[in-house]
């Protein structure tokens, strides 16, 4: 693919352009890309930092992917997570920016607002995840946390498996009334908010876990041997939605090992039984380089958030700009 040619200065996208441009069905598309990229070597790097705050915590993560001889990106992520805002001041709980540069000569391209890319991009990666090592029959699902990404993370699985019956846990039981009726209306499939985890988790094929929880509250007693658990919610030192048990007696897929390791669900987990229990990354089963394993234990999805799937969300807001400029 021939370079891309930027106008000149520095484009900066609202969440509402962004929105415009970007659905999550394409996001999903664009996210399989880039672990394909990955798989093929050519992400040149990819790293990410951790920042405590009084009130809150800053995630900032980056890398370099090669699109073409000629195209290749930088993408710099920093998202502040302050999880009191809504409540208090009336500000989204996660906000920040994505920068993008010419990763071959550079020089900056676009500032983008995080909201959306972050919210479709990690919805995204499940349903990848999802259409990889799950049962291409698999229908029953339960997602534990109940607001803005729990919604995307249905919608995002629904577009990859056929989903007759999903289960919304929240500990704000409210809201967890309030997504089933919307997600209902919007899917037209059965939809139903349940006052405890495992009333929704025994039913299930595939669990979604996206809480910003501190406190490990899935059991290994509420998820039936087989299945799926995208372990979303975990992605920064002190978070924990599932029990260290439950992960010691699952196998697991990481979005990024050296990332897991340290802010997911396996930082809970010994150096050796890390061993014992991983089977892989993400992109060597959507590579096909390994296949779906067969298994009589859950398996576990740990999902930290990479980079590469910011930048492909950002890299295709950006050529649709291109090509909407010419």
């Amino acid at each position: 693919m021939s370079q891309v040619h930027q106008p000149a200065g520095i484009r900066v996208f609202t969440d509402a352009e962004i929105a415009q441009v970007l659905s999550l069905t394409e996001c999903i598309s664009e996210v399989e890309k880039a672990f394909n990229l990955l798989a093929e070597g050519k992400v040149l790097d990819s790293n990410l930092m951790h920042l405590e705050a009084e009130e809150g915590e800053f995630h900032v993560k980056g890398g370099v992917m090669k699109y073409g001889k000629e195209e290749a990106y930088f993408g710099l992520k920093a998202n502040g997570r302050f999880v009191h805002n809504q409540a208090r001041y009336g500000l989204p709980n996660i906000s920040g920016l994505i920068y993008l540069s010419d990763a071959t000569k550079g020089q900056p391209l676009a500032v983008f607002d995080s909201a959306h890319i972050t919210r479709v991009r990690t919805g995204a990666a499940t349903a990848v995840a999802v259409k990889c090592l799950t049962l291409p029959d698999a229908s029953r699902v339960t997602i534990c946390g109940a607001g803005v990404q729990g919604k995307i993370q249905l919608g995002a699985i629904t577009k990859v498996r056929p989903i007759e019956q999903a289960y919304y846990y929240d500990h704000r039981p409210e809201a967890a009334v309030e997504a089933a009726q919307a997600m209902q209306t919007q899917l037209g499939i059965e939809v139903t908010a349940i006052g405890r985890p495992e009333l929704g988790t025994r039913e299930s094929d595939i669990i979604v876990t996206c809480t910003p929880a501190r406190q490990a509250y899935i059991t290994r007693e509420m998820i039936p041997d087989r299945a799926f658990v995208a372990a979303v919610g975990t992605d920064s030192p002190g978070k924990q939605e599932l029990v260290p048990d439950l992960v010691a007696n699952s196998h697991v897929v990481a979005d990024l090992r050296s990332q897991v390791v340290q802010v997911g669900e396996l930082q809970y987990q010994s150096p050796e039984k890390v061993g014992e229990i991983l089977l892989g990354e993400l992109h060597e089963f959507v590579s096909g380089r390994k296949q779906w394993p067969t298994t009589n234990v859950p398996l576990i999805f740990d999902s930290t958030g990479t980079a590469i799937q910011d930048i492909a969300a950002a890299v295709t807001v950006w050529r649709k700009t291109l090509n909407d400029d010419k």
